[in-house]
């Protein structure tokens, strides 16, 4: 589980546009790029999707997928986050 939850930090921080030292631009081009495939077709979006579910049962893959609908990319980013950190706090 360890490779997986480095490999989804890994994934975060090409796709994350959640910084405030970020200027708004650069924000809406790690979106356009990233978020909307401009410039990899959402390889790494997909990829943080498919190495997350990997950690997920089946019920829970099917809530996160319904939830990822109507979410944002920051509340996704931040939802992934959440369930790595609380991984890590049962488990270490």
């Amino acid at each position: 589980m360890l490779s997986l939850i480095e490999d989804i930090k890994s994934l975060i921080k090409i796709v994350d546009l959640r910084s405030e030292d970020l200027s708004y631009d650069e924000k809406e081009k790690i979106y356009d790029e990233y978020w909307c495939g401009s410039k990899d077709d959402c390889f790494h979006v997909n990829e943080l999707h498919k190495t997350f579910d990997r950690m997920l049962n089946d019920k829970e893959i099917d809530e996160f997928s319904t939830w990822c609908l109507r979410a944002t990319p920051e509340e996704t980013l931040n939802y992934i986050e959440n369930y790595i950190q609380q991984k890590e706090h049962t488990n270490g």
